[in-house]
């Protein structure tokens, strides 16, 4: 359903090691930010923003449903209220 409202969403089955899958997605924004969320179950997930630079500039792990909302809660990236300041560098 998001894949048909939004393309640019993209998510991502893995598994990090043997019995531990996980679903990653992603939503690129214009001008090279990304948001991203690693949902392990309801009660592990990761959520973060990174620049175009691939800076870290806002980071959450909680769980799945207080990550989503987070999410759902920031400012667009070129919002004046939108984090900037980089925490630290991203997954390459």
């Amino acid at each position: 359903m998001i894949r048909e409202t939004d393309e640019t969403v993209t998510c991502v089955f893995g598994s990090a090691h043997e019995g531990q899958a996980f679903l990653d997605g992603f939503h690129r924004w214009p001008g090279g930010w990304v948001d991203s969320i690693r949902f392990h179950d309801e009660d592990d997930a990761l959520g973060i923003r990174v620049d175009r630079d691939n800076a870290i500039v806002w980071e959450l792990t909680d769980a799945l449903a207080m990550v989503v909302n987070e999410l759902l809660l920031l400012p667009t990236p070129n919002h004046r209220l939108a984090p900037r300041l980089a925490k630290g560098k991203g997954p390459s």
